[in-house]
């Protein structure tokens, strides 16, 4: 997307409030934060793929009780066209090619139905193939043993692919931020040609302080100035059980406000 595409898509989902500055200096800060909420619109993006998955998964794990599930790590979701229709594709990528094991198509008007026509074999395949070469760069990288991330992947317009490993739900119930892994994948799904990954002190919170409604819950990120993608992913995925969160870094604060109809406002103070 162009940056005027950027700053056009974010004035419509962002509210904006500037904080202690004016005139030029105001409209300069405030130009170069939309830059750097560029990544508000993947977060949220994000936030979908998450409820998709977690469906299809459920829905996996409902047809298959008892059964040993055929599914390896590459397996994936994805929109197709922007229309709202998703598909979550099950299976594992043996001898150049994903063994398909089960393919659901996730939308508003049929809820979850499994498919049972033809696989569009080449898409599986190279969405697969760059998972793989991802999670590779990824278990090499990975600074803290022990944490439960989940993976998403997304085609760019340049036919790049976007695979992001983000801190899922921990087993003993903490809520956990601090390390995202964030690679750009060539578009045949062979070559790590970008890493923009970010890790810093991974932080805890339990589940007594996140039910604590009277404590303002911030996740902070001191050493860079625009929120990361994995940090405003975090706000959205628990913003309907933690009602006071926000971030906070260098220059920004963010926070989201739950809107009438269930719709999530973002908003952010430019720093004095």
């Amino acid at each position: 997307m162009k940056r005027i595409g950027i700053i056009t898509a974010l004035l419509l989902c962002v509210s904006m409030v500037a904080l202690g500055q004016n005139g030029k200096k105001a409209g300069k800060n405030l130009l170069k934060t939309l830059y750097g909420l560029q990544h508000v619109g993947d977060a949220r993006w994000l936030s979908v793929y998450d409820s998709i998955a977690h469906r299809a998964v459920d829905q996996l794990l409902a047809e298959n009780r008892g059964n040993k599930i055929f599914a390896g790590k590459e397996w994936f979701c994805y929109e197709l066209d922007n229309k709202k229709e998703w598909h979550a594709i099950f299976g594992r990528y043996e001898n150049d090619r994903m063994n398909v094991a089960a393919h659901y198509r996730i939308d508003s008007l049929h809820g979850i139905q499994l498919v049972v026509d033809p696989i569009d074999s080449a898409l599986f395949d190279t969405y697969a193939r760059a998972l793989l070469t991802a999670s590779k760069r990824f278990e090499k990288t990975k600074k803290t043993s022990g944490l439960q991330f989940q993976h998403y992947i997304k085609r760019e317009p340049d036919g790049q692919f976007k695979v992001w490993y983000l801190l899922s739900d921990q087993a003993n119930g903490l809520a956990v931020y601090g390390e995202e892994f964030v690679y750009t994948i060539s578009a045949d799904g062979t070559r790590v040609t970008q890493n923009d990954s970010y890790c810093q002190q991974v932080r805890y919170f339990d589940e007594k302080v996140r039910q604590d409604t009277s404590i303002q819950f911030v996740l902070q990120y001191p050493s860079v100035k625009y929120p990361t993608v994995g940090g405003v992913f975090f706000l959205y995925k628990y913003s309907r059980i933690i009602p006071k969160c926000m971030l906070e870094t260098k220059e920004v604060q963010i926070s989201l406000q739950k809107l009438p109809g269930g719709k999530v406002q973002v908003n952010y103070n430019i720093n004095p």
